[in-house]
């Protein structure tokens, strides 16, 4: 499973600026591409990022990229805006899809399903400029779901969840969640404990 993922996306990457730079192709071992793609810090991702916002199409993967996720910035403070790709977008409402049905089959059953499951964390807003959105991750996967999912499911509101992180959010969150069936609590370790002691 794992060389057929690495044939696909290799397959994908060779068609890429970047691909090209170092010169990939869909057959290029594994050891090959160690030797020809070395080891970068985010930072130097920066320009490839900033032109893909620009609408540049093909730089680090195939097609425009008209979404961006913005680090936590723990590694220097500074929170740094990555390409949230079409195919990477569909990769997470599958991963969303597959670790609520995992929870249910795990045990805690189909009655998760009814009642609301509250995302706890980062702002979910998602601003807008020259056709690229761009946001925390918790906006991005909150976009992805179904509008069902986010009407009947996912707590708490939009306005809510577009708050920044913090005590003042935790509140508010718990004010309205307070008479809601609550069925799964998620988010960052500090953003869970922050709301257990609300």
């Amino acid at each position: 499973a794992q060389r057929a993922a690495y044939r696909f996306l290799l397959g994908r990457l060779a068609a890429t600026e970047i691909g090209r730079l170092h010169q990939l192709a869909p057959t290029l071992g594994y050891d090959d591409f160690r030797v020809r793609v070395p080891l970068r810090a985010s930072a130097d991702f920066h320009a490839f990022a900033a032109r893909m916002a620009g609408g540049v199409e093909g730089v680090l993967w195939p097609g425009a990229c008209g979404h961006f996720v913005y680090t936590a910035g723990t590694v220097d403070g500074r929170p740094r805006m990555l390409p949230a790709t079409p195919d990477l977008q569909a990769h997470l409402r599958a991963a969303v899809s597959a670790a609520w049905l995992l929870l249910a089959a795990r045990g805690a059953g189909a009655g998760i399903f009814n009642g609301r499951h509250v995302q706890l964390g980062a702002s979910a807003a998602l601003t807008a400029a020259g056709g690229v959105r761009a946001g925390f991750v918790d906006g991005l996967v909150r976009a992805g779901l179904s509008d069902w999912s986010r009407a009947y499911l996912l707590g708490p509101s939009d306005a809510v969840a577009a708050q920044p992180d913090g005590p003042g959010k935790t509140a508010a969150v718990a004010a309205e969640m307070a008479g809601a069936d609550v069925r799964v609590l998620a988010g960052p370790p500090a953003a869970l404990l922050e709301a257990l002691q609300a």
